[in-house]
């Protein structure tokens, strides 16, 4: 991402040494799941003034990991407003949102997302997700077939199409869309656990 760290880098080494040994440390921690660790490495170099906004998005992605969602939604918020050019940004946000059932504010967030990348795969298929749960069939169906044009294995999208053609009763095309997502991701324990039971429809 263009444009971070170019306030850090006018610190002096011995600040740059800190700062990269503590996201190293952090880093490690993650790595092993000891996300309390983790977290104080990224507080404590918000603490001395080194943070980025990706590393405060990171940090953001740990906090709601640890449960503290209102942390992590402020933690994201700045980061949009530090680099608002930033597409993950809003989409980590949006994916808080949804988690906390806040429809209306996770789909505000994935359309900026849009604004800023209208290509991004991972952004069509939230979206297209967030639009099922409103039954916005129609629109997410649109949404699910830009994104297989622009990735064809893109097996979210197939999957997402097999929700919306089963609420449409379109149960042929919804067994041929989960077959599809099986296809290009086997292992995915939802998309065959909904291929099963609409295969008994």
């Amino acid at each position: 991402m263009k444009g971070f760290g170019d306030n850090t880098s006018r610190k002096s080494s011995k600040y740059l040494t800190i700062r990269e040994k503590l996201i190293n440390e952090a880093q490690t921690y993650q790595k092993k799941g000891n996300l309390n660790n983790a977290a104080k490495c990224y507080e404590n170099i918000i603490q001395r003034g080194l943070e980025d906004p990706k590393l405060l998005s990171d940090y953001g992605i740990i906090l709601f990991q640890l449960g503290y969602l209102e942390n992590a939604i402020d933690l994201f918020k700045k980061s949009i407003n530090k680099y608002p050019y930033e597409s993950t940004f809003y989409i980590n946000l949006s994916n808080i949102y949804k988690f906390k059932n806040d429809l209306l504010n996770s789909e505000i967030f994935i359309r900026k997302s849009l604004e800023i990348d209208s290509k991004c795969i991972i952004s069509l298929n939230n979206l297209a997700s967030i639009l099922i749960q409103k039954k916005e069939f129609i629109k997410a169906e649109s949404l699910a077939l830009n994104s297989l044009n622009i990735n064809y294995q893109n097996n979210l999208a197939h999957y997402n199409l097999g929700v919306i053609y089963t609420n449409l009763d379109r149960i042929s095309e919804a067994i041929n869309s989960f077959k599809k997502a099986i296809k290009f991701n086997p292992e995915d324990f939802a998309t065959n656990l909904n291929l099963g039971a609409t295969l008994l429809k």
